[in-house]
């Protein structure tokens, strides 16, 4: 949803979800040691392959990068087998997130770069805060009513 200054508001989280999995209970794995844990559709590649000693805040951010990816692409980073959430982990945690080019070919460039960064799949190579992420979510965004504003007059 978009308010009257241009700028994004996610609304609901669970709506995201929904698109995905028609049985929520069933989208969670249950978390024991050395288990997968987490709602498939979400998880970053360190989730998927069990790597729960590995888990920060990136995975986090990879989260993120999932859901902008679904509300403007409108399709999963991944190939993923909205049936089955085993065959959902093993493309996440072997396969490379698509990016949103590949689906929408005029999908904006910067953005891509954003998102892309968003889903890297070593956390070393994503954002590193979600502060990080969001200033340059917010430099796309300023940027942007900028450019509108040049055209407008």
């Amino acid at each position: 949803m978009m308010t009257e200054y241009d700028e994004p508001k996610l609304v609901d989280f669970g709506l995201a979800r929904s698109m995905f999995m028609a049985n929520v209970e069933d989208s969670a794995i249950q978390s024991m040691d050395g288990s997968v844990i987490g709602t498939p559709m979400f998880m970053s590649p360190e989730q998927a392959r069990g790597e729960n000693d590995k888990l920060d805040g990136r995975a986090d951010i990879y989260a993120v990068g999932i859901i902008l990816y679904v509300m403007l692409v409108r399709r999963h980073p991944h190939k993923v087998n909205h049936q089955d959430r085993w065959d959902t982990i093993r493309q996440i945690a072997t396969g490379q997130a698509r990016p949103p080019s590949e689906v929408k070919p005029n999908f904006d460039k910067q953005l891509e770069e954003i998102i892309m960064k968003a889903l890297a799949d070593q956390p070393v190579l994503r954002y590193q805060t979600a502060g990080a992420l969001a200033k340059d979510l917010r430099k796309f965004l300023k940027q942007r009513v900028m450019e509108k504003r040049e055209h407008a007059e």
